[in-house]
């Protein structure tokens, strides 16, 4: 399906549902009197978060936290089919449940399969990440889990009496201490915000260099930076112009002369990094991964990066959860939410109506993100040079305080 399908979808025929289903929970929460204590230790724990692979990213703490917290637990993660691979295989999860949304008969056959996985082990607690979703409401109430952990914000409104706990939903602070919030709404202690890092087999990932570099051009012996000039069409306003980072090639490729430039992205995104490549005349130091690479290899790539530029996108959080050093370019989304990491070099222009992806479907410029055409290449090859020269990041992440005698703020009463 079509993204505009999915938003009209969601905002329809998932409100509606979700209207239908919070009057529901009210009236059986109050006949059949279900006690929601968290103190109880939970069995079966469910994690969702359905799409953003960086936002998946950074829920790896979280999840960490649950498993510590609860040895024996058997977690459950339900996301989007695309990133079901990556969960399984990194995260300390028992079981991943994919989500598909290709069309109507496989969203509905996946659903299907999801409740019934779900009615079977009947989870003592189903933890919501997805805050802008009615679908994800929807699944969450029909899981029939008897804690529903979920967001809280002011247009969200009808999630209460859906969900038995929320929180409230803070846009400026970290996402990943955002999530942690609701460990330690359950009592977990000493958490870290440090990322899931994914782990590859020595050998695999030898091989994988070799692939690589004979298939693709990527230098397994010689220094590159890898550019992802992308952003998902969930909000592509996020992008940096095309001839913004064209410049910025150029420069480097004169100022770092044993460097070669992987531009990487899927494979929904070749086109637009071919028109980009364009622009550089047939550099020969420039190297296209666009749609060549699955995401075991876009790891690779990125592991042995001396630096990532790019938007403020999954790439980011990958390359963050791997120690590598990024440029990232924000304007729609504020780096305090999703840059607090010490291997992010934001570069941000604060403009008035930023972050606005909190607050609108469609962003008051209407897709002309003057907030990203405002950072110029001298703002980020500065960046740039601070980054590899090992300055500490600039970064106007305040520190906030999460919680007081082990009890959270930002809690709300449901009930």
């Amino acid at each position: 399906m079509k993204l505009q399908h999915k938003i009209f979808i969601d905002c329809t025929l998932g409100q509606l549902m979700a209207t239908l289903l919070n009057l529901a929970a009210r009236v059986l929460g109050k006949v059949l009197r279900i006690d929601h204590d968290l103190s109880r230790v939970p069995d079966v724990i469910a994690v969702c978060k359905l799409v953003g692979l960086g936002s998946i990213i950074q829920s790896g703490p979280l999840v960490r936290s649950l498993r510590t917290r609860y040895p024996q637990a058997h977690i459950i993660y339900v996301t989007h089919g695309s990133n079901a691979a990556f969960v399984s295989k990194h995260f300390p999860v028992n079981q991943v449940i994919p989500i598909n949304d290709h069309s109507v008969p496989a969203l509905f056959l996946s659903v299907l399969t999801a409740l019934a996985s779900f009615w079977r082990k009947r989870p003592a607690m189903y933890i919501d990440l997805e805050i802008y979703s009615n679908f994800s409401s929807v699944l969450t109430t029909l899981s029939l889990s008897t804690n529903r952990l979920g967001f809280y914000k002011s247009d969200k409104h009808y999630r209460i009496g859906m969900y038995t706990h929320m929180m409230f939903f803070n846009v400026q602070a970290p996402v990943s201490e955002v999530y942690l919030q609701f460990s330690r709404l359950l009592g977990s202690e000493h958490l870290s915000t440090e990322l899931i890092e994914p782990v590859i087999k020595t050998d695999h990932e030898s091989m994988s260099r070799d692939r690589l570099e004979k298939s693709h051009g990527v230098p397994k012996d010689l220094p590159y930076f890898v550019f992802n000039p992308n952003a998902s069409e969930l909000r592509i306003e996020r992008r940096w112009p095309a001839d913004s980072f064209a410049s910025l090639a150029k420069e480097l490729l004169i100022k770092y002369p044993e460097h070669k430039i992987c531009f990487t992205g899927n494979a929904r995104e070749t086109s637009y990094v071919n028109s980009l490549i364009d622009k550089l005349q047939g550099e020969h130091r420039v190297v296209n991964t666009a749609g060549k690479l699955d995401l075991e290899e876009l790891i690779i790539l990125l592991k042995h990066a001396d630096l990532l530029v790019t938007n403020d996108t999954g790439p980011m959080h990958l390359a963050a959860s791997l120690k590598v050093k990024s440029v990232t370019l924000f304007g729609p989304c504020s780096p305090d939410h999703y840059g607090a990491s010490d291997y992010c070099y934001p570069v941000y222009k604060k403009v008035y109506c930023s972050p606005c992806v909190h607050e609108f479907i469609l962003p008051p410029c209407k897709g002309n993100n003057t907030c990203m055409q405002m950072i110029t290449v001298s703002d980020v090859t500065r960046a740039i040079e601070d980054a590899l020269s090992g300055h500490k990041r600039s970064s106007e992440q305040k520190d906030y305080i999460f919680s007081e005698s082990l009890k959270p703020f930002g809690v709300i009463h449901c009930r």
